[in-house]
């Protein structure tokens, strides 16, 4: 039940009467002008009381439990909220009477806080702090439960006290939540799918691209008993497990099966544990949250040692702030080092450009493969963390040599060099097209003058036009060759750009090699012209795929179970999948674009240019002298001419892309626009003005009510009943709700 103040909403009529001393006097409203609403407005903000001695009277800094004023009793989370409650209990105070209506049945029972529960009129009440999580509703883990996981894990890992209590109530504060709109074990279920065991869930994406399935497996097979671990269960380096367990690998399919087994037979129990302490870890990140897979991993190490039996069997306190100085610390420390020196006993800027820093995506991106997992070596620089048994990974976290672990891995130049490394294929687009156009319509570039020789040497033209496939190769060595600057220069960050370049070369030998026989050898045989044709389709097909296919995806066999590029897949080429309608509408919107562009492109630019080609190819200009330059100048003034219009005509050949984009995307737009139903030409002001109205003829049917009411009263009342109802699906904070509802106003 949702109780509100007669002051902020108006009254509602009981058998077509208002109560006692409730109804004012309203103008009449026609159905015509009934969109209007003078007499209702928003409520602006409410003035704040003074601050003086609200500290005092609230209970800033009670405890947890066992106060009743406590600012964790409400969760307050800003000055504001604790003027708010001050000004509630002054008003409290002097309320002699106390009135109010209701929006919601009376026989509707629920726990859930209205808006009643908050409003300055409401008598004084204590809701519950998390009042759908209770025993009533069967909850899977207790309040107490979770809250004695939460001190557990602080005593076994040296959390902080006030972090913990923050996050136990940020986790109540979730489960609330989502149990307010589902049953308690289907909210539980689902908060652990989004952190920790669902399809989307970061935490999951990162065990299978840093291959810990492969780790966990080899472990399990070392278990000799319940709970224990033999002395050979240290885990051997990865390139000995894909020898000797092949079925680990064979099928990432399966590996996902199994996981899905695991977070189903998962106890309720455990789930709130892996929750906890994944908040824990989070809370006391500090700017370790800008890498979230080096979380994942320190995780999946406490995740480890807290199940070792070793963990459990001890009755020892960890004391608090161990986990912030031997983990987070040393990390934070060497991130802060890279961009600061202390000098004087003061921390000062590095003067050291981005290329030569090690930032966070550098640090979260070693976290990412198995072979740069296996890098993290001890301080002592013989023993690596991964050759110590599971349950032992976390306490050697303090040992860690991080300063010999980062490495940079991406090199952040600034340079030109970007626009031929990250717009190969906008250059190929355009550039060999414009190509095929031009030399297929200026053949009097390349054939004999003789129009009879001219004739016989159709060869020569398959294979000048062919060489477009050259071109876009070219333009991908180009790429691949300046790539080079921003990657570092080793061989494992390397090869695949090497291996690419080799390839890239020989794709430019198969375009090339026969041009040298067709125009330099043999210009008129059946040989050469069957050579010229095929080089010409091979040039064509060069060019699609280059122009096609990304640069990263070249000569590389990709599949969802290839382990070696499941971590790009993952956090580097991951893209959200268009639904069928969506993606259709997607290429047909570039399929127009570039159709009527190389059309158009075609007859009003290269075809126009084909008879000032061949015009000003044959021109000779004589009996031109210059004191200085002699007779250069004019002798070589035509093929200067025809430079500049080359140059020209690419140029307008670019802009016609953006502008057949601007076309074809305005007439996508609207065209999405009524398939949506949204009519694009009505302004958004009339939209909203005529809801009301809207409101009143399509939602409270009155032509069919026995009595009429007045529109404004009965709109209003069905918007306050929808801004409610967002509220109770905790779509809205209390604040918004005071400024969406409509207020009666007082003459």
């Amino acid at each position: 039940m949702c109780d509100v103040a007669t002051s902020d909403v108006p009254p509602v009529p009981v058998n077509g009467a208002y109560p006692k001393g409730k109804r004012r006097d309203y103008p009449d409203v026609s159905e015509s002008d009934s969109e209007l609403f003078s007499n209702f407005t928003t409520p602006s903000e409410p003035a704040r009381a003074p601050t003086s001695g609200i500290l005092t009277d609230i209970g800033l800094f009670g405890a947890t439990r066992g106060i009743e004023e406590s600012r964790y009793k409400k969760s307050s989370p800003s000055a504001d909220s604790l003027i708010d409650k001050k000004q509630q209990q002054q008003q409290q105070q002097h309320r002699t009477v106390s009135s109010s209506f209701t929006l919601v049945d009376e026989s509707s029972s629920s726990t859930v806080p209205t808006i009643g529960d908050y409003s300055a009129n409401a008598p004084p009440r204590q809701p519950e702090m998390w009042p759908s999580w209770v025993p009533e509703r069967q909850v899977p883990v207790s309040r107490e439960d979770i809250e004695e996981i939460f001190v557990e894990l602080t005593d076994k890992f040296g959390f902080q006290q006030d972090s913990m209590r923050n996050m136990y109530e940020h986790l109540m504060t979730m489960l609330d939540s989502r149990a307010s709109r589902m049953i308690p074990i289907q909210a539980l279920v689902m908060l652990h799918a989004d952190y920790i065991g669902g399809e989307n869930a970061n935490y999951r994406k990162w065990y299978f691209a840093a291959q810990l399935d492969l780790d966990d497996a080899v472990g399990d097979r070392n278990v000799t008993g319940l709970g224990s671990r033999s002395t050979s269960a240290a885990i051997p380096p990865r390139h000995s497990n894909e020898s000797t367990e092949p079925e680990l690998t064979e099928n990432l399919e399966k590996a996902e099966a199994r996981w899905r087994d695991r977070m189903n037979e998962m106890p309720h129990y455990e789930k709130v544990r892996q929750l906890a302490l994944y908040l824990l870890i989070w809370g006391e990140a500090a700017t370790l949250r800008f890498t979230p897979e080096c979380l994942c991993f320190i995780f999946k190490l406490a995740d480890d040692y807290i199940k070792s039996p070793s963990c459990q069997n001890s009755l020892e306190v960890v004391p608090e702030g161990k986990f912030l100085a031997e983990v987070i610390t040393p990390l934070y420390q060497f991130l802060r080092n890279q961009q600061y020196e202390k000098i004087d006993g003061k921390f000062v800027k590095r003067e050291r450009d981005h290329a030569q820093t090690v930032g966070y995506d550098d640090v979260n991106q070693l976290f990412w493969y198995p072979e740069t997992i296996e890098r993290i070596v001890l301080k002592d620089k013989r023993t690596y963390l991964h050759e110590l048994p599971a349950d032992e990974r976390y306490l050697a976290l303090r040992d860690v040599a991080w300063d010999s672990v980062f490495q940079k891995t991406y090199k952040e130049r600034r340079t030109w060099l970007h626009v031929a490394v990250n717009f190969t294929r906008i250059w190929i687009i355009h550039v060999v097209a414009f190509y095929y156009y031009i030399f297929f319509n200026a053949p009097s570039l390349y054939l004999n003058a003789d129009p009879a020789i001219a004739a016989k040497e159709e060869s020569v033209q398959w294979s000048v036009i062919g060489l477009g496939g050259a071109i876009a190769t070219a333009f991908m060595l180009v790429g691949a060759v300046a790539e080079y600057f921003f990657v570092p220069l080793t061989w494992k960050s390397t090869n695949v750009l090497t291996r690419r370049m080799i390839l890239l070369v020989v794709v430019l030998v198969i375009n090339v090699i026969p041009s040298i026989y067709v125009v330099l050898i043999d210009r008129t045989s059946p040989v050469s012209r069957i050579l010229g044709i095929v080089q010409f389709f091979v040039g064509i097909c060069t060019s699609i795929v280059f122009a096609l296919v990304p640069s990263s995806r070249l000569f590389v066999r990709r599949s969802p179970n290839n382990r070696k590029t499941l971590a790009s897949q993952t956090f580097t080429a991951s893209f959200p999948k268009l639904k069928a309608s969506d993606r259709a509408m997607s290429i047909g919107l570039w399929c127009c674009v570039f159709g009527c562009k190389l059309l158009e492109s075609y007859f009003f630019l290269a075809l126009s240019f084909k008879d000032p080609l061949k015009v000003m190819n044959a021109m000779r200009i004589y009996n031109c002298n210059d004191l200085v330059i002699g007779s250069t100048l004019c002798t070589y003034m035509p093929v200067i001419t025809l430079c500049l219009m080359f140059f020209m005509d690419l140029t307008l050949f670019f802009l016609d892309t953006y502008l057949w984009y601007v076309i074809w995307n305005t007439v996508f737009s609207i065209a999405r626009s009524f398939y949506l139903g949204i009519s694009i030409w009505t302004p958004w002001r009339n939209i909203f003005s005529r809801l009301p109205k809207r409101i009143y003829a399509k939602i409270l049917a009155s032509v069919d009510m026995e009595v009429k009411y007045k529109p404004k009263v009965l709109c209003s009342q069905i918007w306050n009943a929808i801004i409610i109802s967002m509220f109770r699906e905790h779509l809205i904070s209390i604040d918004h709700v005071h400024k969406l509802l409509y207020q009666q106003v007082l003459e």
